[in-house]
């Protein structure tokens, strides 16, 4: 799996751009307002990267933190938002946005995000809000240490098919044995028992 990719703008298209990481060019689909920030970058840039592999296609998709790509991941959990939906969903209105109308369960503001009708809404919430609330309370709360082999093993687990009920409660049930721990193989074998 691909995490992020580091290097150069090459190029900018319509929805994505050229990176050029050690002379080989990746093409990266951007949510649209995340992609008109780089069109001034000129040094360096990091893409976290959501690897979406078809029978017919590999197709890569862009975010500028671990935490919009985890979301993106989440989102296109939901049965009827598949990888492009996702990305108009985040290209029109900003993840906490979005979070902020699942949590108060607002389908008006849902349904002005553009391919969600009021069916879908009421599925994003119903999918997502518990999803989303254990994820910020996670994290607000300071309930895990913050280490991105954490946040890899979550990631893994969850694309592995375990509810993120089950994920939080092995992570901190392994927190003192993950402490050392610096490869996420291990760290999943090690949370995996505590499920």
């Amino acid at each position: 799996m691909i995490y992020f990719i580091d290097g150069l703008i090459d190029s900018c298209l319509e929805d994505s751009v050229i990176i050029n990481a050690n002379s080989i060019g990746y093409q990266v689909f951007l949510p649209t307002n995340f992609l008109s920030k780089l069109l001034s970058e000129i040094n360096s840039v990091r893409l976290y990267i959501y690897h979406h592999v078809r029978e017919d296609a590999q197709v890569l998709y862009g975010f500028s933190t671990p935490d919009e790509r985890k979301f993106y991941t989440v989102l296109t959990s939901v049965s009827g938002v598949g990888p492009k939906l996702g990305m108009k969903i985040m290209s029109h209105m900003a993840s906490d946005v979005i979070t902020k109308a699942i949590l108060e369960e607002n389908i008006m503001n849902l349904t002005q995000l553009p391919g969600v009708g009021k069916k879908l809404a009421e599925r994003l919430i119903l999918d997502l809000k518990d999803k989303i609330s254990i994820f910020n309370v996670s994290t607000s709360n300071n309930v895990l240490p913050k280490h991105s082999l954490y946040d890899d093993v979550r990631l893994a687990l969850a694309t592995l098919g375990y509810k993120p009920k089950e994920i939080s409660a092995a992570l901190k049930k392994s927190e003192k044995m993950l402490q050392p721990i610096t490869k996420i193989e291990e760290g999943i074998k090690i949370v995996l028992k505590n499920i």
